[in-house]
């Protein structure tokens, strides 16, 4: 088996685990089209080193792992438990206290629990965005994944609250200037939010859906 045959094979088994192509899609931010041709049953293009490299960093794979055989049977373990795992979706108004204290939460606090195409760590939790502050890259009504336990950085989408009890969605910016929250949208008011003292990042953003039935 050459590097071709083993990436798409790996490929075959990170579309597994999240459950389709539009999934796996749009976590590497690829068109269907393209998605098609790289990870689909009949695949057209060869997944080359650049893709390789996004489509790990995408899964949180180490470096190398798209090109190595996995024979020991985790991944197939792995898509079977990824692709049953649900995580529970938890009003705005909670979120603080899920994030301060998951722990002691028990599964009737939240308010359902919706399957999850991607990978996730304990306490994890998803919302369902309210607003336009996030497009065009997030649309009202659709779920984020929000991880606890990824230490936020540079660029990363994070839920954070704010010392009033608020929280709010936006893209963390660490510059020479200080830390601060950006809105995506370019006509939204107050893009730039400059992060005042005690507010908690609950979370980072690592992935986003829309149910549709």
């Amino acid at each position: 088996m050459d590097i071709s045959e083993i990436r798409y094979t790996n490929t075959r088994a990170i579309v597994s685990s999240v459950g389709s192509l539009v999934a796996f899609g749009d976590a590497i931010g690829k068109a269907p089209a393209y998605t098609s041709a790289i990870a689909g049953k009949k695949p057209r293009k060869k997944i080359g080193n650049k893709v390789a490299r996004e489509i790990e960093q995408a899964f949180k794979k180490p470096h190398g792992w798209l090109d190595r055989l996995h024979s020991d049977g985790s991944l197939q373990e792995e898509a079977a438990i990824a692709a049953t795992r649900q995580v529970p979706l938890i009003a705005w108004v909670a979120a603080g206290a899920w994030c301060d204290s998951p722990d002691n939460y028990a599964p009737g606090d939240a308010e359902e629990y919706l399957d999850c195409p991607f990978p996730f760590s304990d306490h994890s939790f998803c919302l369902k965005i309210v607003g336009d502050s996030m497009t065009p890259d997030y649309r009202e009504g659709e779920y984020i994944l929000v991880d606890p336990a990824i230490e936020p950085k540079h660029g990363d989408d994070v839920v954070a609250r704010e010392p009033d009890g608020r929280h709010t969605f936006k893209r963390l910016q660490d510059t020479p200037d200080g830390m601060f929250l950006l809105a995506l949208n370019p006509d939204h008011p107050n893009r730039k939010i400059q992060i005042p003292p005690d507010t908690r990042i609950c979370g980072v953003v690592t992935g986003s859906w829309m149910k549709r039935r």
